[in-house]
């Protein structure tokens, strides 16, 4: 074997080795994790589940310290775009101050169908936005929820808040969603430049 042959041998196996550690330190962490999500803390809550919302099956999560917490419902973009995959990194050092929902709206993420495919309109989600409530003010036993809204959360968190001021005492916008034509329109002429 030659001097070329046993250095590219010897780089295959150390390119072998870094991906291999790779690999176990990514399912060790994921392992980790699922195991830390799992707990409920001592007075508080950790449950995620399926509610029935207007005909549909709609996934939401459910974490907090202290029961006594106020509830902040979290509404992800898109429409389409849940983010429950992801949502812990950013919402559970909430979970400090609130009791925090997060819910994959209609049609996508967890709530996804693709057997039962579904017409998502502003109307259906403000009927979907005001049942979820609901729910959550009842299971929950709450009178007001804090709406977080992000981009089209955003929007959707401010009409539902518009829309049933007795529902809500306060709503965050986050990544405003304010005029879609307009955004998309210079964000075209950017990319051009």
């Amino acid at each position: 074997m030659n001097r070329i042959a046993k250095v590219s041998l010897k780089i295959l196996k150390w390119v072998g080795i870094v991906i291999l550690s790779l690999v176990v330190l990514f399912f060790a962490t994921r392992w980790i994790g699922q195991g830390v999500n799992k707990i409920t803390p001592k007075g508080g809550i950790n449950k995620s589940m399926y509610v029935d919302i207007n005909g549909s099956k709609q996934w939401i999560s459910i974490y907090g310290k202290d029961m006594d917490n106020p509830v902040l419902l979290y509404l992800h973009g898109g429409p389409g775009s849940a983010s429950s995959l992801y949502d812990y990194a950013f919402t559970r050092k909430w979970a400090d101050v609130y009791t925090v929902v997060t819910w994959d709206q209609r049609g996508c993420g967890k709530s996804y169908d693709k057997l039962h495919p579904q017409t998502i309109t502003a109307g259906i989600m403000m009927q979907d936005g005001k049942a979820m409530t609901e729910f959550l003010r009842g299971y929950l036993q709450v009178d007001k929820i804090t709406l977080l809204g992000h981009s089209w959360g955003s929007y959707f968190g401010a009409n539902l808040a518009l829309a049933l001021p007795d529902y809500y005492d306060a709503f965050i916008g986050t990544g405003q969603f304010i005029d879609w034509e307009e955004n998309e329109g210079r964000l075209y002429k950017a990319a051009l430049t």
